[in-house]
C-alpha cells in the first residue's frame, strides 16, 4: 500500500463515488491504493449530519421527546402556535429546561 499522507482530488472523487455502494474502508483503500486509516480519517472528517425529522415531523433531538410531559407550555413565542406536544416541535428544545441532547453511540 502507498502510505502517502495526502489524497488528491481524484482520490476524493473516487471515494465519493464508491461510498454509494457502502463498502468498508479497507475495500475503498484497496481500490485507490491508500491506507485504510487514511480513508477512515477522510470520511469521518468530512461527515455532514442533516437535521431531519421523521416523515411529516420536524427535527427534534431531545432525549425526552417520546415521553415529553410539556404541552404548549414552552411555545408561548412559537410562531406556529402549534398547540401540540413539544415532541412535535423543533423550536421547543431551545427553551426547555429539561432538554437533553440524544447522542447516537
Amino acid at each position: 500500500m502507498n502510505k502517502n499522507k495526502h489524497l488528491t482530488l481524484d482520490d476524493r472523487y473516487q471515494i465519493q463515488q464508491v461510498l454509494e455502494q457502502r463498502p468498508s474502508f479497507w475495500e475503498i483503500a484497496k481500490r485507490i491504493n491508500k491506507d485504510n486509516t487514511t480513508i477512515a480519517k477522510e470520511i469521518k472528517g468530512h461527515l455532514i449530519f442533516e437535521k431531519k425529522g421523521a416523515p411529516y415531523r420536524p427535527f427534534n433531538d431531545c432525549r425526552h421527546r417520546t415521553y415529553c410531559p410539556h404541552t404548549r407550555d414552552l411555545c408561548g413565542s412559537c410562531s406556529r402556535k402549534c398547540g401540540q406536544r413539544c415532541s412535535f416541535c423543533a423550536n421547543c428544545s431551545s427553551k426547555c429546561r429539561d432538554y437533553l441532547r440524544e447522542e447516537c453511540h
